[in-house]
């Protein structure tokens, strides 16, 4: 912990449980701050394993006044025992959650020297950032999951001009998704994210310059 707001690391995450996490209620995704290709592991609440599925145990009516003719009676452990049979959700399984997909950075580049690596997560902003010096350029990248715009937003920046580059991929496990152009602005892409069922995920990444001329700094967007 950095002061009492912001949680900082030195290196990479190599695995989720040291990644960054950010979130709207919605969407998520957990930062992991690999300097040559960035990796987002995205979640969006919506993403389950199989259709949708009644689990409303038949029982709970019928066993619901002696439920409670038994708690009036003190009889907890018997009421306890009651409850898990009659009212529990049937099955007692529910349907695996699922992650939404992998969001990879690719930039360009050869790799070089990474010198005063930090990767950080503001607790009072919901911010997270990673900045770095690669080869005498400093770079940032700072995060956050926006609740009004319903968006993951990824700001990218560099003390030199022409020094942002990169391209995005979306996968999801070992399944490239499909990348197509939407819109006639570069890089504005719909990804369709191959599924374990039927359904298929739609996430759209669109880009947005600060200073086009420059190439200084770059914004990209994900809406589910």
């Amino acid at each position: 912990m950095q002061g009492n707001s912001t949680i900082w690391f030195d290196k990479p995450a190599e695995s989720w449980n040291e990644a960054l996490p950010i979130g709207n209620g919605r969407l998520g995704g957990m930062i992991y701050g690999k300097p040559y290709t960035e990796l987002i592991q995205l979640n969006e609440d919506s993403v389950w394993y199989g259709g949708p599925m009644c689990r409303n145990n038949p029982s709970a009516k019928k066993y619901l006044s002696q439920i409670r003719k038994l708690i009036f009676e003190g009889r907890i452990g018997e009421a306890q025992d009651l409850c898990a049979f009659a009212l529990s959700g049937t099955p007692e399984e529910q349907r695996h959650y699922e992650p939404l997909g992998n969001l990879y950075l690719l930039f360009e580049g050869r790799e070089g020297k990474i010198t005063d690596y930090v990767r950080k997560l503001s607790i009072s902003d919901a911010v997270a950032q990673v900045s770095f010096n690669w080869d005498g350029v400093f770079y940032t990248r700072q995060m956050l999951a926006s609740y009004p715009s319903g968006v993951i937003a990824v700001h990218l920046s560099a003390d030199r001009p022409g020094s942002v580059s990169f391209h995005t991929q979306l996968a999801r496990g070992e399944a490239t998704g499909i990348m197509r152009l939407i819109s006639h602005r570069p890089f504005g892409i719909l990804t369709t994210i191959p599924m374990w069922t039927d359904v298929k995920q739609s996430v759209m990444i669109q880009p947005l310059w600060k200073d086009s001329a420059a190439e200084r700094e770059q914004f990209l967007s994900v809406v589910h």
